[in-house]
């Protein structure tokens, strides 16, 4: 993701106007704060620290180790309807690091993920709906071994 930064300063607030490729522009408001030795510190708003943390999930990624450890992580959720903007993005940002559904709100990967998983969740606010177990087998496992690459 490209972000382009353009500072206007207006009193002790800093507007930053960003532009993220095709998506088009916005504005983050934030404090300016002068330092002692002539720097400036800028801290983001309630808005912008939100913008921040959901640009980062887009950039999370699961280091794959060199071996296996023969165990499955499975992330299991079951998030209410009047949620369901937060499941499907749940949903998306499980399959882009790589998870398989193995059915409706039941999702598999081979490799540690506890770290990542509990930054969305976190992120999203929803500890309670979502679970991570952590199996040493599981029914078909030859297939999934195939199409993970193991």
């Amino acid at each position: 993701m490209t972000v382009f930064i353009e500072p206007v300063r207006q009193g002790g607030l800093v507007l930053f106007y960003m532009k993220m490729g095709e998506k088009g522009s916005f504005v983050i408001q934030s404090e300016e704060v002068k330092n002692l030795d002539g720097t400036i510190k800028i801290m983001l708003t309630k808005a912008g620290k939100r913008w921040a943390e959901l640009s980062s999930l887009d950039e999370l990624e699961i280091k794959r180790p060199k071996k296996w450890d023969g165990n499955w992580r499975i992330v299991i959720f079951d998030i209410p309807e009047q949620l369901k903007k937060v499941r499907d993005s749940l949903h998306m940002h499980l399959r882009n690091l790589g998870f398989i559904e193995l059915q409706k709100s039941v999702f598999i990967y081979p490799f540690p993920c506890l770290k990542e998983i509990g930054y969305i969740i976190k992120f999203y606010n929803i500890q309670k709906f979502v679970r991570i177990l952590t199996a040493n087998s599981i029914d078909d496992e030859e297939e999934l071994m195939k199409r993970f690459g193991l």
